[in-house]
């Protein structure tokens, strides 16, 4: 499997670097040291040997909880369909007190 990015592509490198023997643990993070025991020195590699150009740098996980967030939002129309005069459970009571202070 190739690294996703750039920064990927260090740690990977650097991980590989611990498993030979060229750097001592002592002087990595924690998530490196993890890396070494969890994986093997060929699938360390693989990562590792990826080419650098066209990688961004850093691939953000950002991505996946704003996508999270918008699929817990309520859309317009289901908020505009909500009867504050009777509201059905917590969530829309909740919802209309927040109106009303508007």
């Amino acid at each position: 499997m190739p690294s996703v990015s750039k920064q990927q592509q260090k740690l990977f490198g650097l991980a590989l670097s611990v498993k030979r023997g060229d750097t001592p643990k002592s002087k990595v993070s924690k998530q490196v040291k993890d890396l070494v025991d969890r994986m093997s020195d060929k699938d360390i590699e693989k990562y590792a040997k990826t080419k650098r150009s066209g990688l961004p740098n850093k691939v953000e996980m950002e991505l996946e909880s704003l996508i999270n967030k918008i699929d817990e939002e309520w859309s317009d129309k289901y908020k505009r369909s909500i009867d504050c005069n009777n509201p059905k459970g917590f969530s829309q009571k909740a919802h209309c007190q927040g109106r009303k202070k508007k």
